[in-house]
């Protein structure tokens, strides 16, 4: 009970709420004495030191603690004071990366929706839409880069799930909308004006996201940070509409057939529909650790959950 008030005025004096990130963080910096025992824990870890007369229900304290640093995403916490210069260096530059790739897709959305309508290039114009979509999850990732590099959890929050989920239904709209589109343009024998401008912004696409998959992969690996690398990987994605969008706008400019820009329109939807279903798959699993595969929580989470674990004594021991 004196830890419990302890936790709380220690939140209450910096004006956060009891089942915050810092309410359970505080866990990790206090020693509880009592009775019978002392219960102390590592600031980076979750062992304990106790004697051997420590009682059941304090050894249920401490597992409670634990389950509600799970339950939080707390696991790995940390203050960005405890974090060195250069690690400091490299989430400023992964935070930054994060907003170059929003700034990004909001100018590739805007010239892609333009000329697409301008030339009535059907897959362009889809491409246009998805980059806008694109930067509703870049408004997660910026977020939860920032969060991480200031508290060290990996797991989401409420902010980021929302978003998660409004970014994966807005690719299922879009997944609907691109095969409804493509499906009337064959029927009707649609055929653009011109394909250059798709073939120019797939080129640069492809350059830009080449770019910052390679910077976020090298950033992700020097801090070890398994989000920041997942989200590198499923930048990935974005890549492969750009090769879509240039294979579509280049056949068509060689050939001159219909068909093959709504083509381009069926690919992007596959794409568009298997990103929304990995936001929901993340926002459910309360992770980015997953892209395309199954979503489980981050391996440097459960390498700790099993230790701790491990590191609680039963009341018989």
């Amino acid at each position: 009970v004196v830890g419990l008030n302890l936790f709380q005025q220690s939140c209450q004096h910096i004006g956060k709420p009891k089942n915050s990130v810092c309410w359970l963080a505080r866990y990790r910096r206090l020693k509880i004495s009592t009775g019978k025992g002392v219960i102390s824990t590592k600031h980076q870890g979750h062992s304990i030191q106790q004697d051997k007369f420590l009682s059941r229900s304090h050894i249920s304290l401490h597992q409670s603690f634990v389950a509600e640093q799970q339950k939080y995403g707390t696991i790995g916490s940390r203050d960005m004071g405890t974090l060195t210069t250069q690690e400091q260096r490299l989430y400023r530059y992964a935070y930054w990366l994060s907003l170059v790739t929003i700034g990004y897709n909001v100018l590739e959305g805007i010239l892609s929706i333009f000329l697409g309508y301008q030339d009535e290039a059907l897959t362009l114009l889809g491409f246009g839409i998805d980059s806008f979509i694109e930067v509703l999850s870049g408004i997660g990732i910026a977020h939860m880069v920032w969060r991480i590099g200031r508290f060290g959890t990996e797991q989401l929050d409420r902010f980021e799930q929302t978003a998660l989920r409004i970014t994966g239904m807005a690719f299922y709209l879009l997944t609907a909308g691109l095969i409804l589109s493509a499906g009337i343009s064959i029927a009707t024998d649609h055929r653009p004006d011109t394909t250059f401008w798709g073939i120019v912004i797939s080129l640069i696409s492809l350059a830009t996201m080449g770019f910052l998959i390679w910077a976020k992969l090298s950033v992700g690996k020097k801090l070890r940070s398994e989000p920041i690398i997942a989200d590198a990987r499923c930048t990935l994605t974005c890549l492969w509409m750009s090769v879509v969008l240039f294979a579509s706008s280049g056949l068509y400019e060689l050939f001159q057939i219909g068909w093959l820009d709504s083509l381009g329109l069926l690919g992007l939807a596959f794409f568009s529909f298997r990103e929304g279903r990995e936001c929901f798959e993340k926002a459910r699993a309360r992770t980015l650790t997953c892209c395309g595969d199954s979503c489980e929580l981050p391996t440097s989470v459960q390498d700790e959950v099993q230790h701790t674990t491990t590191q609680v004594p039963t009341a018989e021991e």
